[in-house]
């Protein structure tokens, strides 16, 4: 799945995407993750790492909504 997606887009990309949602997570979630340790930790490893952080921060990222939503009902 990794290897479809190495090449396609630049890294740069994902780490605009990975700082996105960090930043709304915190904002909704009202926690203090700090994207710049992490983007700087991204940045010393391969892009396959990259790109399985913005998955692993994607599905957080969704969980966040759920409990957010959840809460304004």
């Amino acid at each position: 799945m990794y290897e479809d997606l190495i090449g396609k887009y630049e890294r740069e990309y994902w780490y605009r995407r990975i700082k996105s949602m960090i930043v709304q997570i915190n904002d909704m979630s009202k926690s203090n993750h700090d994207y710049r340790a992490i983007l700087k930790e991204c940045d010393q490893k391969e892009e396959e790492f990259t790109i399985r952080t913005y998955f692993i921060w994607e599905d957080i990222y969704w969980k966040t909504i759920g409990k957010w939503y959840e809460g304004l009902m």
